[in-house]
């Protein structure tokens, strides 16, 4: 038997012990469910309320309180921690009682017990028809056949035909985004309520703390930036035997104290901070209400549509650039354009469009888009329209953002040329495992040769696609205008 063979055995053995978890898991939850409604019954008699809430000698017993108690009663039972035991219960409620075609999938393996888990608290605080319907959006898209390249020989469909778990949580964000019904001013007085400073001290070593910021993304974010590009533009010297954490409180510590030695050559801003159709961006138009995404903190975080308006608008207040991405009908990337500083009096569509044709009428076409060199390093509109286009690193669920990744060419350099086709960002740790052999990428293009897909195989030969994501405001078919 060949090692290819032999490593296929080996993936089919444990994708069936995967499925027996799947409907173990299912099970599970129903168990902890039962044991939650018993729990709430028998503590609601003893007390002496039938409302989930009542008044004792030692406070006010809440429903929090009794899965709390749940939790402890599951942890006994399974041997569990205490903190793992009390997770499950909200998931268990939720899947049990709204979620219910969620764990029919589990049970027939059609999703595995994280992505369940993952779906379960993504709803967390919606109302239950609107839990529903975020349910259906994920739910309709799981596969429903093996994925390309495995043939039906290879066993039934499970969730490792499905995108990674960190594309899985995008999903669900991007669905729970699509729903919610805030308002621009709730968005903005949630802003305003919880913007602050807090610090905690460690109770088992009082000499460290721990201070935490709570506030607009745009400068929360603009500050790490900062301090992590003067950490490491520090040289070895510089450094004195200090951790890069540790140079990162100094730096911090001496901004503050008027006596920075940043490194960073002013304030690092996130590149393409706030993405947004320009149908949300103008609350009109049929993607006015679609979801924008903020990049550049990690994996991009979907938000509603009043949410990436309030945030392009503190974006521009800061100072920040703008940018407009050209895609095709189905929201992939064709080019990205940058248009300046927003006018005093702020965008206009029309004023939009006119600065976007203005930037294209200064050069021409085969000028302005660099999209291939023939030298190793790339141009800086191919450096801009790869982390455009693809935000964080393009391994399988890795998260780092593209402005902290290498851009690594899929084909090595000089066979395969320096172009928006063989660029990809990756992480430093994915780099090398991609150059040392363990794992194999293609980029897949579609007609128009724009990349759509980044095909990977594992050294079992097991293949995982990382699929480039549209962007807002698009899907499948649609062709929604854009500046």
């Amino acid at each position: 038997m060949s090692s290819e063979d032999a490593g296929r055995t080996l993936v089919a053995g444990l994708r069936a012990h995967v499925l027996t978890d799947c409907a173990r898991a299912a099970q599970r939850y129903r168990w902890i469910w039962a044991i939650t409604a018993e729990t709430h019954a028998w503590a609601g008699a003893m007390v002496g309320f039938a409302s989930r809430r009542c008044v004792t000698r030692g406070g006010s017993i809440t429903s929090h309180d009794l899965d709390v108690m749940t939790g402890l009663e599951v942890s006994a039972a399974t041997g569990l921690p205490a903190y793992r035991a009390e997770q499950e219960v909200p998931v268990a409620r939720t899947l049990c009682t709204v979620l219910t075609d969620t764990l029919g999938a589990l049970e027939l393996g059609r999703i595995d017990p994280g992505r369940a888990q993952t779906l379960a608290e993504g709803v967390a605080g919606l109302p239950d028809a609107l839990a529903r319907k975020v349910e259906k959006v994920v739910l309709d898209q799981l596969p429903t056949t093996p994925r390309e390249g495995q043939g039906s020989g290879q066993g039934p469909v499970g969730p490792w035909d499905d995108c990674s778990p960190r594309a899985f949580t995008a999903r669900v964000e991007r669905a729970v985004a699509a729903v919610r019904t805030q308002t621009e001013e709730q968005v903005r007085d949630e802003v305003r309520a919880r913007t602050g400073i807090s610090v905690w001290v460690h109770p088992g070593n009082p000499a460290m703390s721990t201070m935490s910021i709570t506030g607009p993304t745009e400068q929360v974010d603009g500050i790490h930036a900062t301090v992590d590009a003067g950490v490491r533009g520090m040289s070895p010297g510089q450094l004195a035997g200090r951790t890069q954490g540790m140079a990162a409180v100094d730096l911090i510590d001496d901004a503050v104290h008027g006596e920075s030695r940043s490194n960073s050559g002013g304030t690092v801003r996130r590149e393409l901070g706030v993405v947004l159709n320009a149908d949300t961006l103008f609350d009109d138009g049929p993607a006015a209400d679609a979801p924008g995404e903020v990049r550049g903190t990690g994996a991009p975080t979907p938000v509603s549509a009043p949410t990436a308006r309030v945030l392009a608008g503190q974006a521009r207040a800061g100072g920040a650039g703008t940018c407009v991405l050209l895609a095709d009908r189905y929201g992939m990337l064709i080019r990205l354009v940058r248009v300046g500083m927003m006018p005093g009096t702020g965008w206009t569509r029309a004023t939009l469009t006119a600065a976007t044709t203005q930037a294209l009428a200064k050069q021409s076409l085969a000028e302005a888009v660099r999209h291939e060199t023939e030298s190793y390093q790339p141009t800086r509109e191919i450096v801009e329209h790869v982390r455009a286009r693809d935000p964080v690193c393009t391994f399988p669920g890795c998260g780092v953002p593209a402005g902290r990744a290498d851009l690594d060419h899929t084909v090595p350099h000089p066979r395969g040329p320096t172009s928006v086709q063989n660029l990809s960002p990756r992480s430093r740790r994915c780099h090398r495992y991609k150059t040392a052999g363990l794992w194999h990428v293609q980029a897949r293009t579609d007609a128009a040769g724009l990349v759509v897909a980044h095909d990977w195989t594992t050294l079992l030969g097991t293949r995982q696609v990382v699929q480039v994501q549209r962007l807002p405001g698009h899907a499948p078919g649609e062709a929604c205008a854009r500046a």
